[in-house]
Protein backbone atom coordinates (compact mmCIF):
# COMPACT_ATOMS: atom_id res chain seq x y z
CA UNK A 1 0.00 0.00 0.00
CA UNK A 2 1.29 3.31 -0.95
CA UNK A 3 2.69 5.82 2.22
CA UNK A 4 -0.72 7.87 1.66
CA UNK A 5 -3.09 5.33 1.11
CA UNK A 6 -5.48 4.88 4.51
CA UNK A 7 -8.03 2.38 4.59
CA UNK A 8 -11.44 4.19 5.14
CA UNK A 9 -14.11 1.96 6.26
CA UNK A 10 -16.88 1.77 3.76
CA UNK A 11 -20.71 2.58 5.15
CA UNK A 12 -21.38 -1.16 5.42
CA UNK A 13 -18.24 -1.33 7.99
CA UNK A 14 -19.34 1.25 9.92
CA UNK A 15 -22.84 -0.37 10.27
CA UNK A 16 -21.51 -3.46 11.50
CA UNK A 17 -18.76 -1.89 14.05
CA UNK A 18 -22.62 0.16 14.95
CA UNK A 19 -23.83 -2.93 15.12
CA UNK A 20 -21.82 -5.01 17.02
CA UNK A 21 -21.58 -2.35 19.96
CA UNK A 22 -25.23 -1.95 20.31
CA UNK A 23 -25.21 -5.72 20.46
CA UNK A 24 -22.26 -5.44 23.21
CA UNK A 25 -24.34 -2.36 25.17
CA UNK A 26 -27.89 -4.53 24.73
CA UNK A 27 -26.16 -8.08 26.89
CA UNK A 28 -24.45 -5.66 29.23
CA UNK A 29 -27.84 -3.64 29.97
CA UNK A 30 -29.27 -7.63 30.24
CA UNK A 31 -26.39 -8.58 32.52
CA UNK A 32 -26.89 -5.43 34.70
CA UNK A 33 -30.91 -5.97 34.83
CA UNK A 34 -30.82 -9.23 35.64
CA UNK A 35 -28.06 -8.77 38.59
CA UNK A 36 -30.40 -5.65 39.90
CA UNK A 37 -33.44 -8.06 39.18
CA UNK A 38 -31.39 -10.96 41.18
CA UNK A 39 -30.30 -8.35 43.82
CA UNK A 40 -34.25 -7.13 44.51
CA UNK A 41 -35.32 -10.75 44.64
CA UNK A 42 -32.82 -11.49 47.63
CA UNK A 43 -33.07 -8.20 49.40
CA UNK A 44 -37.85 -9.29 48.84
CA UNK A 45 -36.88 -12.80 50.61
CA UNK A 46 -35.10 -11.27 52.89
CA UNK A 47 -37.83 -8.93 54.03
CA UNK A 48 -40.50 -11.72 53.58
CA UNK A 49 -38.30 -13.75 55.67
CA UNK A 50 -37.85 -10.83 58.46
CA UNK A 51 -41.96 -10.23 58.58
CA UNK A 52 -42.45 -14.32 58.93
CA UNK A 53 -40.28 -14.39 61.84
CA UNK A 54 -41.56 -11.36 63.47
CA UNK A 55 -45.17 -12.36 63.05
CA UNK A 56 -43.90 -16.14 65.06
CA UNK A 57 -42.52 -13.82 67.22
CA UNK A 58 -45.53 -11.99 67.67
CA UNK A 59 -47.23 -15.25 67.76
CA UNK A 60 -45.01 -16.51 70.69
CA UNK A 61 -45.63 -13.11 72.39
CA UNK A 62 -49.22 -13.07 72.16
CA UNK A 63 -49.63 -16.62 73.65
CA UNK A 64 -46.89 -16.08 76.67
CA UNK A 65 -48.84 -13.22 77.32
CA UNK A 66 -52.51 -15.12 77.01
CA UNK A 67 -51.17 -17.96 79.35
CA UNK A 68 -49.54 -15.38 81.92
CA UNK A 69 -52.58 -13.79 81.97
CA UNK A 70 -54.63 -17.08 82.70
CA UNK A 71 -51.99 -17.99 85.17
CA UNK A 72 -52.66 -14.80 87.07
CA UNK A 73 -56.29 -14.93 87.11
CA UNK A 74 -55.84 -18.35 88.73
CA UNK A 75 -53.32 -17.10 91.21
CA UNK A 76 -56.18 -14.08 91.75
CA UNK A 77 -58.45 -16.78 92.37
CA UNK A 78 -56.47 -18.88 94.73
CA UNK A 79 -55.61 -15.33 96.69
CA UNK A 80 -59.45 -14.67 96.59
CA UNK A 81 -60.46 -18.38 97.94
CA UNK A 82 -57.36 -18.41 101.07
CA UNK A 83 -58.73 -14.73 102.03
CA UNK A 84 -62.26 -15.63 102.54
CA UNK A 85 -60.78 -19.19 104.21
CA UNK A 86 -58.58 -17.32 106.02
CA UNK A 87 -61.31 -14.29 107.06
CA UNK A 88 -63.69 -17.58 108.15
CA UNK A 89 -61.38 -18.63 110.28
CA UNK A 90 -60.47 -15.65 111.42
CA UNK A 91 -64.27 -14.94 112.55
CA UNK A 92 -64.29 -18.31 114.29
CA UNK A 93 -61.67 -17.60 116.07
CA UNK A 94 -63.18 -13.92 117.23
CA UNK A 95 -66.57 -15.69 118.31
CA UNK A 96 -64.18 -18.21 119.96
CA UNK A 97 -62.89 -15.50 121.85
CA UNK A 98 -65.79 -14.05 122.81
CA UNK A 99 -67.36 -17.03 123.94
CA UNK A 100 -64.33 -17.64 126.36
CA UNK A 101 -64.42 -14.31 127.65
CA UNK A 102 -68.00 -14.72 128.91
CA UNK A 103 -67.30 -17.45 130.29
CA UNK A 104 -64.21 -16.78 131.94
CA UNK A 105 -66.51 -13.86 133.40
CA UNK A 106 -69.06 -15.63 134.68
CA UNK A 107 -67.00 -17.98 136.26
CA UNK A 108 -66.36 -17.49 139.72
CA UNK A 109 -62.86 -16.04 138.91
CA UNK A 110 -64.45 -13.68 136.79
CA UNK A 111 -64.04 -11.10 139.54
CA UNK A 112 -60.37 -11.85 139.93
CA UNK A 113 -60.00 -11.87 135.90
CA UNK A 114 -61.73 -8.22 135.97
CA UNK A 115 -59.07 -6.91 138.18
CA UNK A 116 -56.25 -7.31 135.08
CA UNK A 117 -56.33 -4.92 132.99
CA UNK A 118 -55.71 -6.95 129.79
CA UNK A 119 -58.70 -8.95 130.91
CA UNK A 120 -61.07 -5.43 130.62
CA UNK A 121 -59.40 -4.22 127.36
CA UNK A 122 -60.38 -7.43 125.62
CA UNK A 123 -63.94 -7.63 127.11
CA UNK A 124 -63.75 -3.71 125.85
CA UNK A 125 -63.14 -4.81 122.63
CA UNK A 126 -64.91 -8.27 122.23
CA UNK A 127 -67.72 -7.48 124.49
CA UNK A 128 -68.27 -4.06 124.18
CA UNK A 129 -68.77 -3.72 128.31
CA UNK A 130 -67.59 -0.61 129.59
CA UNK A 131 -65.26 -0.52 132.19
Amino acid sequence: MPRNDFYTPTDMDALRMENELLAFEVRFLKTQLSSREAEHERSAAQLTSRLEESERSTAQLRDRLAAASAESERSTAQLRDRLAAASAEAERAEQDLVLLLRRLANSPLGWFFGLKQNFRILEQRYLGTDA
